[in-house]
């Protein structure tokens, strides 16, 4: 698929059935998303507290039980999250082989995002992405095995062999790279040239990690304990 217009997406009022996605591909394989488009959520309507009407913040972009070889490249996004999904009510998934880059992210809650339920099962590896560039987002980085703070369960989805590279902007709070990896562990996760600061002074950005083994090679904000 090729963008290369806007895609814009409806107001909150204008959202139909309340949907919490916008942009889904599910049972795919060999897909490739390029082009020199933009995305544009038009998020601020979603922001703050929701009392009425739509109260579920839609996902604009997401990927479900992705087979083989995705790629995603050259596209800007405002106000958007490029998400893969993964294990919701033990199912068993896998996603494998996905490259993402060349892409741009415009006031996101998420930026580039691996997230699993716990108790699910399967695996997503071979996952890379590269020279993105992220604009004052919530979570510029993030691996998050406890979605919805969802407790630790005995098994969950194995996430294996992902790097982040070349990933540079600002994120709105301290929470630049958050891997927040279940029990079992992530294992072979790659951050390499990652340069990301906080906009907001008393919020400094910081690198948390949690059950993660693999390398870290010239990333900011630093943590020389992010590695087991």
């Amino acid at each position: 698929m090729q963008i290369l217009g806007t895609i814009l997406a409806p107001l909150r009022q204008d959202w139909g059935a309340c949907s919490r996605r916008w942009l889904s591909f599910k049972h795919v394989n060999g897909m490739t998303i390029d082009g020199s488009g933009v995305l544009n959520g038009q998020g601020e309507d979603w922001w703050g507290e929701l009392t009425s009407g739509c109260t579920g913040r839609p996902t604009v972009m997401i990927a479900l039980l992705l087979k083989e070889a995705r790629n995603f490249s050259t596209l800007a996004m405002f106000n958007v999250d490029l998400v893969m999904a993964s294990g919701n009510d033990g199912q068993e998934e896998y996603a494998s082989n996905i490259h993402v880059w060349n892409c741009t992210i415009n006031g996101a809650t998420g930026g580039v995002k691996i997230k699993t339920w716990t108790g699910g099962k399967g695996i997503v590896q071979g996952i890379i992405f590269e020279h993105i560039i992220v604009n004052q987002t919530n979570y510029p980085v993030h691996i998050d095995q406890h979605y919805y703070g969802s407790k630790e369960q005995p098994q969950a989805v194995k996430v294996h062999n992902v790097t982040f590279s070349d990933i540079h902007g600002t994120s709105t709070t301290e929470n630049a790279i958050v891997l927040d990896c279940a029990n079992i562990g992530c294992t072979d996760i790659t951050l390499k040239e990652i340069g990301i600061e906080s906009v907001d002074p008393n919020k400094p950005a910081s690198t948390i990690c949690n059950n993660v083994r693999g390398t870290g090679i010239n990333f900011s904000p630093a943590n020389s304990s992010c590695f087991n």
